[in-house]
């Protein structure tokens, strides 16, 4: 019998203080090699900025949780390689 899993892959930054999804090396790197992530819950953080590439390299992303967070600028292009993505 052949064997077959669904791999649902999901990282929960929930409650991490993160103040930026900015331009910095330092906040892309949070993503890298992620490009198989499909869930990415950053909820109850204190978000204020989401830059143009900060959400770069998660190709596979389906869900992106941004729920009570301070959000008051998102670059225009900010989720344009997101195109697997179905739930803001």
């Amino acid at each position: 019998m052949a064997h077959s899993s669904l791999l649902y892959l999901c990282r929960d930054l929930s409650y991490n203080k993160i103040i930026s999804l900015g331009e910095q090396e330092v906040h892309r790197q949070y993503f890298l090699k992620q490009d198989k992530l499909i869930d990415l819950v950053l909820n109850h953080n204190e978000i204020q900025v989401i830059g143009e590439k900060s959400l770069e390299g998660l190709a596979s992303l389906q869900v992106l949780d941004l729920e009570n967070n301070h959000i008051h600028s998102i670059h225009e292009r900010a989720f344009k390689s997101l195109t697997e993505l179905r739930d803001l």
